[in-house]
Parts: structure tokens; C-alpha cells; sequence
């Protein structure tokens, strides 16, 4: 997978966006994840978190770890949140069923 930075994947800072990074690391540990410990685990965090991992997920092509987590917070209000918080939210559309607003831009390989 690449996920790399682009013109507008950059935080104010000058850094690259800290999504980028999660997107990397989840992206190497797919593979040892349980998609039952996972969802037990997005019980214990706020919301938001589960859903930014999700909807990640999905985009790495990782429907099952998706979807359990999806049920492990589907009892719970979804707000729309943003995978990088701290970038501007875009004029793009919240993805309907995580309620994720996608506001970087990657290149992932598969």
C-alpha cells in the first residue's frame, strides 16, 4: 500500500496529516487483527474513534473488520466527524454510512 502526501494532505505545521499515518499502520496490522477483540475494543472508546478506524478500513479494502466494528457502535448516535481533525472540513460529503467526511487525499494501492 502507498499512502502518500500530497499538496493538500499537509497540516498547517507543514507536517503530513497524522491520518496518513494511521492509515500506514493500520494498514501493516490487518492482517493480525481480530475482528471480535476489535470490536470489543471500540466499546470502550468515544465514538468517533471506532468510526475514523472504520471507515479507514473499508477503504483498505477490509470489509469484515469494518462491519464489526460498525455493529460494535451501531446502538450509538453517529455524529459526522472528520479522519483528520485538524485539516479544514472540504466540500465533500459525509460517506452515508460512517458518517465520515473524507478530508485528505491518498493514493492506496492494492
Amino acid at each position: 500500500m502507498a499512502c502518500l502526501p500530497e499538496a493538500g494532505d499537509v497540516s498547517p505545521g507543514g507536517k503530513p496529516s497524522l491520518v496518513i499515518n494511521v492509515v500506514n499502520v493500520l494498514d501493516e496490522l490487518v492482517e493480525r487483527m481480530q475482528p471480535e477483540a476489535l470490536a470489543n475494543c471500540a466499546g470502550s472508546q468515544p465514538v468517533p474513534d471506532p468510526q475514523r478506524v472504520g471507515y479507514l478500513l473499508d477503504q483498505l479494502g477490509q470489509p469484515e473488520l469494518a462491519e464489526n466494528l460498525l455493529r460494535a457502535i451501531a446502538a450509538q448516535r453517529l455524529r459526522t466527524v472528520l479522519p483528520a481533525p485538524e485539516r479544514a472540513r472540504g466540500r465533500r460529503n459525509a460517506d452515508p454510512r460512517w458518517r465520515v467526511i473524507p478530508n485528505w487525499k491518498s493514493e492506496i494501492d492494492r
